[in-house]
């Protein structure tokens, strides 16, 4: 995409270095950056890419709205993982984030950020999707390190991507890990990472790790990304496969992380899944 010098955009972070691998790939571009971070959760490395960094209570929306209007900033884009398991460790919420939870029908992911970001309409910020401006990271449809798929890893990449798909369609996760054409575990609240450490300790050695978008992914709040700490988790697990949905799915550092890929022995792709049956 064409940056504009100078525009100003709130980095919505939650924890992990991809808001600071964002941070540095929008200052590139040329754009002005100011992050917001729950307190106590913003990345070290945020303040050595000599950004403003604010911060404020999670989920007090009226504080986030307070400061995006200090700085001035009328778009704003999300990155970064969001631990829902805080929403049930006794938080203390400001009166339009109790008033938001109270009003909706179930607290699912989508049901969440999507919510989040009407509240931020409704204050004149447009939420853009990440990959306006990461586009360039997207993963290609490739085997991106020199270790090619057996057909037995094959077959349980193209069987995880249909059960990878069958979760994101409930809003379970974007996750599995199979073997065998086994589901061994699937991502849920506790994230990609701890999933994959769960199936480790299942099924042993050799399982294969398949992440994509949900059908009908927004990505203005859930953009599904993989980066070298993904790798680590699958090194931890003996895991021997991680496919991805090319197009759909962020590879952060991507040199970095095909080099460790194939250090480690694990074959790093991007696959394209299968068209969604007519009428889905």
């Amino acid at each position: 995409m064409s940056s504009v010098s100078g525009e100003r955009v709130a980095l919505l972070c939650g924890s992990g270095r991809f808001p600071v691998l964002a941070a540095q790939e929008m200052l590139d571009q040329g754009f002005e950056v100011v992050a917001l971070a729950p307190a106590g959760e913003s990345h070290p490395e945020l303040l050595d890419r000599g950004l403003r960094l604010r911060e404020f209570p999670f989920l007090h929306f009226q504080e986030l709205l307070r400061i995006l209007q200090e700085e001035g900033a009328t778009r704003a884009v999300m990155v970064g993982k969001l631990y829902k398991t805080r929403m049930y460790n006794n938080l203390q919420l400001d009166e339009m984030a109790l008033s938001l939870l109270q009003s909706l029908p179930d607290r699912r992911d989508d049901t969440l950020l999507q919510a989040v970001v009407k509240v931020l309409e409704r204050a004149g910020i447009t939420v853009d999707p990440a990959t306006r401006y990461l586009q360039n990271w997207m993963a290609p449809a490739a085997t991106l390190n020199g270790i090619p798929l057996s057909a037995p890893e094959a077959a349980d990449v193209r069987f995880g991507l249909g059960m990878a798909k069958g979760i994101g369609a409930l809003d379970l996760g974007q996750t599995v890990i199979v073997k065998d054409q086994a589901v061994v575990a699937v991502e849920a609240i506790e994230g990609t990472d701890q999933a994959i450490l769960r199936a480790g300790r299942l099924a042993g050695p050799g399982a294969v790790v398949v992440k994509t978008a949900k059908p009908g992914q927004d990505f203005r709040f859930d953009v599904p990304a993989v980066g070298m700490e993904t790798l680590r988790y699958l090194e931890a697990a003996r895991a021997r496969v991680l496919a991805v949905e090319a197009g759909r799915v962020l590879l952060l550092e991507r040199r970095k992380m095909t080099a460790l890929a194939e250090v480690m022995g694990i074959t790093l792709v991007g696959v394209e899944a299968p068209a969604a049956p007519e009428g889905h």
